[in-house]
């Protein structure tokens, strides 16, 4: 577009191309602003009538279209016009078409102010609603039309929403000409940045600074550009990139070797996970435990997950955990999984202290945030023994856990120096004070030395942070924060935040110093998620995977499937089966288009389409931890919910998850069978979780497989189905049913397994006196009669109560539900 003054460059392309292009971009209006920033808008031509204005798209959201302006904009749009003529517009929605837009804006009596309301609702159908705010400044003056400046208007510009001002000969010019000539990639899209996150980019601070900013809003890419920029100007020691997630180190190190400048750039930015980080020093310091440090065992190729459950049920006569019986069995009746919760709690005390400093945990010195339980001291002391006894497990069975590592690493903390230029983290809300510690002894403290940006709404693991313990100074003015979110449209984000902030007690308290932004919408609008409803997890997964292979008919598309209440080794193990990639760090989003996953290592990524399944209750939220920690659920599903750029599936076979269904407003709610041929589908695998009983057991025929009742009684208070019961009822099972039958004078005296008391309870008097009436009638009613029952209706009673042992997430692993 040109006058006799000016230059302004719209598209590049074939004679064909551009005739298309022309053709689609009528009314195209390059603008400036009261700020000097340069943007586009389209303007309806004052002699246009209804056939020759520009048509668009519609976003299908429902709502009036008006509504979606700010108060003040709607104002000035609509100034001085009848009630008549706004009550015609404001019934406008985005199924209204063009045509009758265009029929309404007829009885607008001055021509530009119709054509500007046209052009702003054609607009707000489309889903742009930075679009129609542009027209309404065109419209009220305070933007005007770029080719109509006088010559001596025109000054200095800066970078719009829309338009990117590049200098003609700089680096920059030569990298986007070349880029931009050839396709956009996946790359390419997602580190392409506005004013707004370049600015952060590009800003220098005199110490440590710190970015909190919301789920969408560009944190992954501004740290890698941020890592370029000062890659490009430090070209002496290497910048160093970490997070916790194994799956996001790997893409930010596709993104910076993709944006790079140079080879030699890249090279000088290292991109790890914290845990292959500590791996490496380890390795310099303690290079003859090398086998130690890995999360798969050596010796037996045992996941660390499995390893724990050993170790916690005392499992293949290894009682080292046994001291944690008294904890266990108060957690138990309170109706929260001990297993998963004492789990968190060694994760918590590691990530605070020091080996040598675990002192400050039994006397309290150190808050105990975000934890629902409270410990007295005698079982702080219990669980610090138990810890100990833990790590000595790790370390004779050849294998450790993330935090396990941190601790290990932190024993050298004194001998690290500064090898990097700058550090940058990505992902911080989840560093453990020691964790930030480690990473503060990695660059000499000076200009832009440490970064940290992370979104408190993410934090899922439960760990103590605490800046000033780490030795980080952060003040106010080296703060920042980003409110705009750029992936999802405005419904998806819009639901996915009021489930987060509803799920929120008044005095929930996390545990880190970053914050909780409220959100700024995206400029696009789509469909509202969909909520669809399956008869089994079965049929979840069926229907999921042949929506996303339509998905991807349609065009290529990026799709994920997550599927809550089961952790990353239950997702490889699927994934393996079903010949998938699953989101683990070793397959780059370019692998393909269909990508499996638990909710938290989806964290980072963005997808076109987000499935996410068993949405149900007992699930989201987890049935077995306290209602003061169901936030770090609530962190999860947010963070999988706003992965989502496009469309959002939901999926449940029991019960919806109360924190959907007391939403309706933000939902469409549906069945499966109404989007996919259901009868069409062929049956296919399912998640399996990590089993409740120990497999060598079960092969040596000493557990009855699928029996949870034919177990002794310390062996069934491991297991969920007792999950609930008073202090009482456990006592007992655990001192009368011994794993051997005992009699005298030919009454029972101890029983083998539950199965067996419970059938007593019912026959024999003298057995209820044993148990006592209270435990009796607890256990009767609570567990009914296999006598007299099927044997699978009699174990519904327990079935229905069953809390689900979710997993506390070792190297970043989500939470596990068990059958």
């Amino acid at each position: 577009m040109q006058n006799e003054r000016f230059v302004f460059l719209c598209f590049c392309g074939t004679h064909d191309e551009t005739d298309r292009w022309l053709e689609g971009h009528k009314g195209l209006t390059p603008t400036i602003d009261t700020e000097r920033r340069v943007e586009v808008t389209f303007r309806t031509p004052e002699t246009a009538d209804g056939t020759a204005a520009r048509k668009g798209g519609t976003d299908l959201a429902p709502g009036p279209l008006a509504e979606r302006l700010p108060l003040e904009q709607l104002d000035a749009l609509t100034a001085g016009l009848s009630a008549s003529v706004l009550a015609g517009l404001m019934k406008l929605e985005s199924t209204s078409s063009p045509e009758d837009i265009w029929h309404a804006t007829t009885r607008v009596g001055d021509q530009e102010q119709a054509h500007a309301i046209y052009d702003v609702l054609t607009a707000l159908r489309e889903g742009d609603l930075d679009e129609a705010v542009r027209r309404i400044q065109l419209f009220t003056g305070d933007a005007q039309p770029l080719l109509d400046l006088e010559h001596d208007e025109v000054v200095e510009v800066r970078d719009g929403t829309t338009v990117r001002v590049i200098r003609v000969g700089s680096d920059d010019y030569v990298r986007w000409i070349e880029r931009f000539m050839q396709t956009a990639s996946y790359e390419d899209w997602m580190l392409f940045l506005h004013p707004a996150q370049q600015a952060i980019v590009d800003e220098d601070f005199n110490g440590a600074a710190k970015l909190s900013g919301v789920s969408g809003s560009g944190k992954t890419c501004i740290v890698v550009k941020r890592a370029v920029r000062l890659a490009e100007r430090a070209p002496g020691k290497p910048v160093l990139v970490v997070t916790l997630n194994r799956p996001l180190a790997t893409l930010i190190r596709r993104l910076v070797d993709h944006v790079s400048p140079s080879e030699g750039v890249a090279q000088r930015i290292q991109v790890t996970s914290f845990f292959e980080l500590c791996q490496r020093y380890l390795h310099r310091f303690e290079p003859e435990n090398d086998r130690l440090y890995s999360d798969i065992t050596w010796k037996l190729n045992e996941h660390i997950d499995e390893i724990w459950r050993e170790y916690y049920r005392c499992w293949r006569n290894n009682d080292s955990a046994a001291c944690l019986i008294g904890v266990h069995k108060s957690l138990n009746s309170r109706g929260v999984s001990p297993e998963a919760y004492i789990r968190q709690e060694f994760d918590w005390l590691r990530s605070a202290f020091g080996r040598e400093r675990r002192s400050g945990y039994l006397d309290k010195s150190v808050e105990r945030r975000g934890r629902g339980v409270p410990f007295d001291t005698p079982w702080r002391a219990t669980v610090v023994g138990a810890l100990d006894a833990w790590e000595r497990k790790m370390r004779d069975v050849g294998v450790i856990d993330q935090i396990g590592l941190s601790v290990q690493l932190h024993r050298y903390v004194d001998r690290l120096e500064p090898e990097y230029a700058h550090v940058l983290v990505d992902e911080a809300q989840d560093f453990g004070t020691i964790e930030l510690a480690i990473l503060r002894r990695l660059a000499a403290p000076g200009g832009n030395d440490l970064f940290l940006c992370g979104d408190l709404a993410q934090q899922v693991q439960a760990k103590h942070q605490s800046f000033r313990d780490a030795g980080i100074d952060i003040p106010g003015a080296r703060s920042r924060k980003l409110e705009r979110n750029y992936r999802n449209s405005r419904e998806i984000l819009r639901a996915a935040y009021e489930v987060f902030v509803g799920t929120l007690a008044n005095d929930v308290q996390f545990d880190g110093e970053l914050e909780i932004i409220e959100p700024e919408y995206a400029n696009f609008s789509t469909p509202k998620p969909l909520v669809l409803q399956a008869a089994s997890l079965q049929q979840e997964v069926a229907c999921a995977l042949a929506i996303a292979k339509d998905y991807i008919d349609e065009k290529p598309r990026k799709v994920c499937i997550a599927v809550a209440g089961f952790t990353l080794r239950d997702m490889q193990k699927f994934g393996e089966r079903l010949g998938l990639p699953v989101l683990d760090g070793t397959r780059a989003l370019g692998d393909g288009h269909i990508f499996l996953s638990d909710l938290e290592q989806t964290k980072g990524y963005e997808f076109d389409v987000m499935c996410i399944l068993n949405c149900q209750d007992g699930v989201l939220p987890a049935a077995d931890m306290p209602q003061e920690e169901q936030f770090r659920d609530a962190c999860r599903f947010y963070v999988a919910m706003t992965r989502a750029k496009y469309q959002l599936v939901m999926s449940h076979s029991g019960a919806l998850t109360p924190w959907v269904a007391a939403r309706p407003e933000h939902f469409v709610f549906d069945r499966w069978s109404e989007h996919v041929d259901v009868d069409g589908l062929v049956p296919g695998p399912v998640p399996e979780a990590q089993p409740q009983v120990d497999e060598e057991e079960k092969a040596a025929g000493t557990q009855p497989a699928g029996d949870p009742f034919a177990v002794s009684g310390r062996a069934f208070l491991y297991l969920p189905q007792s999950q609930g019961l008073s202090l009482e009822a456990q006592d007992k099972l655990d001192t009368l049913v011994e794993g051997r039958s005992r009699q005298r004078s030919g009454q029972h005296l101890g029983w083998r397994t539950v199965r067996d008391a419970l059938e007593h309870l019912h026959v024999h008097p003298y057995v209820r006196n044993q148990f006592g009436p209270k435990v009796a009638r607890e256990l009767m009613d609570r567990y009914g009669d296999p006598r007299l029952r099927g044997e699978k209706a009699w174990k519904s009673n327990a079935l229905a109560s069953q809390s689900r042992v979710r997993g506390a997430g070792a190297i970043n692993h989500g939470g596990s539900i068990d059958e």
